[in-house]
């Protein structure tokens, strides 16, 4: 299942325009040219935002200050004012109007949002009735894929610079590359960053998560030939009648070692035991003798990867 972690960044245009009357040119290459900062810089749409107008020229020092939202006045003379940034698909500008000595100039930024997710999915094993997610172990395969909308076809001009911990994945930036897949580092987690860029070199969109490891582990189930598989995990089991199928379900493995494991291993009070079931995951125990106690024990190993793989006993008064 898709572990979904969600969120939502802006890409910002920044540019000036004078006005057709009475209107100074401003050159934003020049040092201490006036500006609009915005803060978050990459503020997330339908959240607070925050533009400062940044102007140190002694000129400007007590001016008049209008500031317009999508030409629509909503505050004068600060040099900071907090907006809502708009919905995915639509844009918004912001624009100030410095009134110096009767000379007008305008200063504007243009906000479109741009929706950012990032879908993690484990490459490991769990059965189909569990209704929790997958999760990643050790070696085991996890992709990541990175999905851009701003409600409109993006194409794949896009940039990506992808690292694991402090790894950067296929050893610089690659275009188009919107998904990755890597094995699990060692340690409990993974460190995951990624940045998008333009094929400009603007960045849109960047992000770090924490990706925690666990440690396959086996459950035990009943495979009741009348009922079907009990989901309910099993600590011990009661033989009532003169046989019952078990099946050992080895979660979080990595797929690739559950569908060809180096070893797949049965054990009957510590004696090797073969299974004759059709799948190699269960095994049929049938009662003979006395009454008793009974040790069932199942291990799934891979040779290459040494953390992949899980055991345990299941006890069973016959």
């Amino acid at each position: 299942m898709r572990l979904i972690v969600s969120f939502l960044l802006c890409a910002l245009m920044l540019c000036s325009a004078p006005l057709p009357s009475a209107a100074q040119v401003v050159d934003f290459n020049s040092i201490g040219a006036p500006s609009l900062v915005v803060e978050p810089a990459y503020p997330t749409p339908g959240s607070e935002f925050t533009v400062r107008f940044d102007d140190v020229r002694s000129a400007a020092q007590g001016a008049n200050i209008r500031w317009f939202y999508n030409n629509v006045e909503v505050a004068q003379d600060t040099r900071e004012v907090v907006f809502v940034a708009p919905e995915v698909g639509q844009s918004a500008t912001v624009k100030v109007l410095l009134d110096v000595s009767g000379r007008i100039e305008t200063y504007q930024t243009v906000v479109e949002p741009l929706y950012f997710d990032l879908i993690i999915e484990p490459q490991t094993h769990v059965p189909e009735f569990y209704p929790g997610r997958a999760l990643p172990s050790v070696g085991s395969q996890t992709r990541v894929t990175a999905l851009l909308d701003n409600g409109r076809s993006l194409g794949n001009d896009y940039i990506y610079l992808w690292r694991i911990n402090d790894t950067v994945f296929g050893a610089g930036p690659l275009r188009g590359q919107n998904a990755i897949t890597f094995p699990m580092p060692q340690g409990i987690e993974a460190i995951l960053s990624v940045q998008v860029s333009t094929l400009s070199n603007v960045v849109v969109a960047k992000r770090t998560i924490a990706i925690r490891s666990v440690r396959p582990e086996v459950q035990w189930y009943e495979l009741n030939t009348l009922y079907g598989l009990e989901t309910r995990a099993l600590t011990s089991f009661n033989l009532i009648g003169n046989s019952a199928i078990f099946r050992a379900e080895p979660y979080y493995l990595d797929s690739a070692v559950f569908n060809r494991p180096d070893i797949l291993e049965w054990k009957l009070d510590r004696t090797k035991i073969i299974s004759n079931n059709t799948n190699p995951y269960e095994m049929t125990l049938e009662r003979t003798g006395n009454p008793g106690d009974a040790l069932l024990g199942f291990q799934v190993r891979s040779l290459s990867q040494l953390l992949q793989g899980a055991n345990k006993n299941l006890q069973i008064n016959l």
